[in-house]
């Protein structure tokens, strides 16, 4: 008796790891159907861009299922930002990401050619700080690369460390800023965060690039 109690646990603890890993596997493939079926921007195909600057705040709108959820829980247009940390010899963003860039499979902050941030995206937008001293910008390049290859972490906690709180870790020190974070209230995501969304909103941030205007 003893036997046929504990097997039955046994199967019940199997199929409930197999239902996770069904879920898991269909809502993996409904992202990528969603990126496949997205139209993706590029370089080539969006309007120019104006000259960029390190410091610039780059936001994109996301192609997959949790891009639609960032932008839905903070009623935005863009689901995800990064950072000019580089114009020469070719212009790179830093960003905090969960392995959707189109060449990393890592999950943290790391150093991506401007096309591979768009590529990912389906619109865009940038802000500039224009009370930026230019003597800052490479305080705010020395501070990126010190964060380069550290894990994503989404938390509220000092050690939080997730796309929007890099930018904000990365300005505070060098221009005025009006970040808002939201109040989040979901069964395993509560507190406040900072959205990418804020950056638009910040009254001291210009809005220098939009892309496409729908």
């Amino acid at each position: 008796m003893f036997k046929t109690k504990y097997y039955r646990w046994y199967a019940l603890v199997l199929i409930v790891l197999a239902l996770i890993i069904t879920s898991y596997v269909l809502v993996a493939n409904r992202n990528e159907m969603i990126a496949v079926h997205k139209e993706k921007l590029s370089l080539n195909t969006i309007k120019p861009l104006p000259e960029l600057k390190v410091g610039d705040v780059i936001l994109r709108m996301g192609v997959g299922v949790d891009s639609v959820v960032i932008a839905k829980l903070s009623n935005s247009k863009f689901s995800h930002v990064g950072i000019i940390s580089q114009v020469h010899p070719e212009i790179m963003v830093t960003h905090a990401t969960t392995a959707d860039d189109a060449t990393s499979a890592f999950d943290g902050v790391i150093k991506i050619k401007l096309a591979n941030f768009v590529s990912q995206s389906e619109r865009l937008a940038i802000v500039r700080y224009e009370q930026l001293p230019k003597a800052s910008q490479e305080q705010i390049q020395a501070y990126l690369s010190s964060q380069e290859g550290k894990p994503f972490i989404l938390s509220t906690d000092s050690n939080a460390l997730y796309c929007s709180n890099l930018v904000l870790a990365a300005l505070k020190d060098h221009v005025k800023l009006k970040i808002e974070p939201q109040q989040v209230q979901l069964a395993l995501f509560q507190g406040p965060y900072i959205m990418p969304q804020a950056f638009l909103d910040d009254p001291n941030a210009s809005l220098i690039y939009y892309y496409p205007q729908h």
